[in-house]
């Protein structure tokens, strides 16, 4: 009996603790009904009077008057702006964005516009500036055209295991770098021989002539008949170096990874391959990767940097990698003499020869860092 007397209690005194407050609700929301309506009414009252006055109509008859005037009307636009902003409280400040390089690719051509510094919100009063976007294409010391090769993750190697040397499909993140747009030509090679600091190729003939090396017909043939060294000397005598097979992979495929520089649709007519001899660099125009980048695919194969490993592509880092053991050096893409073309056209298709050997279906193209 006793408990069921202190829940009545409770429950009792719960109740009056809700009537008291439903009361004072009510008051309160009596007395905001009651104030809103002498505001309007007192607004209405306002609004009654002001439109009885009559405007009075002011003559300046002074520079004097003219000035107290605008003073007046200073002082008022003032008051406004301090009512509204006591009213408006200022939105939270957005954050300055940080300084990032563009992804955009320009041309430097004599139509193009270096963007412009941006600014930061105006909230802020600061400002960020944005880096001059790389030129996709320019000219060396020497003359030679070379593209570029955005930073960035590319696909590198292949995903079957029959040829084993290609294997495993990776990931692979490069610097930015820029190689050249063709296979270096006779004629660019000379220049270096006619400087004194190449060698003339190792043979002066082709597959098909014995004037090659030399005759001006062929002068924007790719050279041949040179070894490794002899093509890093040139390079270097640039100013610029051999490319990494990595690098030389990634300006084949780009980014989405083609099978064959211009997609993946096989084409034998597409490169110089299966042919009789090598042609002028770029006359296979289907024959260019997705930097710009011609004739990798066929003409003639072209040494890289690394040394030739079977597991490079097991081991190799994945980040600007460079193979710096293995058996000889590694040469990539086709070359006219290849017939299988199914095979050889490949973007991934590596392979490896003894350094100090040259043929007539091997040179070369160079590469350099971004500066």
């Amino acid at each position: 009996e006793t408990e069921e007397l202190a829940r009545q209690k409770t429950a009792k005194g719960k109740a009056e603790r809700e009537a008291t407050e439903h009361a004072e609700k009510e008051r309160k929301a009596k007395e905001l009904r009651e104030k809103q309506a002498r505001e309007a009414k007192e607004k209405e009252k306002r609004e009654s009077e002001k439109k009885e006055e009559k405007p009075v109509a002011v003559k300046p008859k002074s520079g004097g008057q003219i000035a107290y005037w605008f003073g007046g009307f200073i002082v008022l636009v003032l008051g406004i702006i301090f009512l509204s902003s006591l009213s408006n409280p200022p939105s939270t400040p957005q954050s300055t964005p940080e300084n990032t390089q563009t992804p955009t690719i320009a041309t430097l051509s004599e139509d193009s516009v270096v963007p412009s510094a941006t600014t930061a919100p105006e909230s802020t009063l600061t400002y960020s500036e944005t880096q001059t976007p790389l030129p996709t294409e320019i000219t060396d010391a020497k003359g030679v055209a070379m593209m570029l090769v955005p930073e960035g993750v590319f696909t590198m190697g292949d995903s079957g295991r029959i040829y084993g040397k290609e294997w495993p499909i990776h990931n692979v993140y490069l610097d930015a770098y820029y190689i050249d747009k063709y296979e270096v030509t006779n004629s660019h090679y000379k220049t270096c021989v006619d400087a004194k600091v190449c060698d003339p190729p190792k043979e002066t003939n082709s597959h098909t002539d014995i004037s090659y090396y030399g005759n001006p017909k062929y002068d924007d043939n790719p050279v041949i008949y040179v070894d490794w060294t002899m093509s890093k000397t040139f390079c270097e005598w640039r100013d610029t170096r051999l490319p990494t097979e990595a690098e030389w992979e990634k300006a084949a495929r780009g980014v989405d990874g083609y099978m064959y520089p211009w997609g993946e649709d096989i084409d034998s007519t597409g490169a110089n391959v299966g042919n009789t001899d090598t042609v002028p660099v770029g006359s296979y125009k289907k024959d260019k990767s997705p930097y710009g980048v011609y004739d990798m695919a066929g003409n003639v194969l072209e040494w890289v940097a690394d040394f030739f490993s079977y597991s490079y592509y097991q081991n190799s880092p994945s980040s600007n990698p460079l193979s710096a053991f293995g058996e000889g050096r590694s040469v990539r893409g086709g070359s006219w003499s290849d017939y299988f073309y199914s095979y050889k056209l490949r973007t991934f298709n590596r392979n490896w020869v003894d350094p100090a050997n040259a043929y007539n279906n091997l040179g070369f193209r160079c590469a350099r860092s971004d500066p």
